[in-house]
């Protein structure tokens, strides 16, 4: 196979805990298409009505959407969330206040984490109860990488030679939870809705998933300044 079963880590899962990461990836829609979805979502989720939610309210959001038992041990599914709940919070630079729960903008860029390692959890074929992805060597870093869905526009070589920069493969192996991070992080631009093209906030967030050369900011700063000052000439 192409995965092997690693100690504390498990491949190869079957049935209900194959198809929990198709039926969340399928939850948590991605793009423009899916923004009626992912609004009803949040507000299924925003159990106090707050306009927020908290990582406790998003696991349990969709552990009540996936039908998940209460009891059941979803670690490797847990880890996930958590992960896309915190890039979330991490990647979202227009947002104007801080605070511990995710606003609905923010929310849009974890579903999109969400997705994307969901899907990536599928074809490494981890099973949601798994303690932790197993590590990947080579050939499986290799298999994964080509594997990458071409929607993603994800440079599979590109993303390939991150890990070998980075590991050298000294060690012979990626722990799984580094190279599906990284995957996902090459892979937001494409799955994050379309900015409107004349807002600062929609440059921001766009700056926030796919980081703008230097020049590309001091270009968006004079937008932004002139935007400004012809907000004041209206307003006097």
């Amino acid at each position: 196979e192409e995965y092997e079963e690693d100690e504390g880590g498990s491949a190869g899962g079957e049935g209900s805990s194959a198809e929990l990461w198709t039926r969340l990836a399928g939850l948590v829609p991605v793009g423009d298409a899916g923004e009626v979805v992912r609004a009803k979502l949040f507000e299924q989720i925003d159990s106090d009505a707050d306009g927020s939610v908290s990582l406790v309210e998003v696991e349990d959001g969709l552990a009540s959407a996936l039908g998940v038992d209460a009891g059941r041990r979803v670690e490797a599914l847990q880890a996930l969330i958590s992960r896309a709940f915190e890039a979330a919070k991490a990647l979202d630079s227009s947002a104007h206040v801080v605070n511990d729960d995710c606003s609905l903008e923010e929310f849009t860029i974890l579903c999109a984490y969400l997705h994307a390692g969901c899907t990536l959890c599928a074809k490494l074929r981890v099973t949601p109860e798994a303690d932790r992805l197993p590590n990947l060597g080579q050939q499986a870093l290799e298999s994964l990488c080509a594997s990458i869905p071409s929607e993603w526009r994800v440079d599979s070589s590109a993303a390939l030679a991150d890990f070998v920069k980075l590991t050298g493969w000294a060690a012979g192996e990626v722990a799984g939870e580094q190279a599906v991070h990284a995957i996902i992080l090459r892979a937001l631009p494409a799955l994050m809705p379309a900015p409107p093209p004349s807002t600062a906030t929609g440059r921001a967030t766009a700056r926030a998933v796919a980081p703008a050369s230097p020049e590309e900011d001091e270009e968006v700063v004079e937008e932004d300044e002139d935007e400004e000052e012809a907000e004041g000439r209206k307003a006097t």
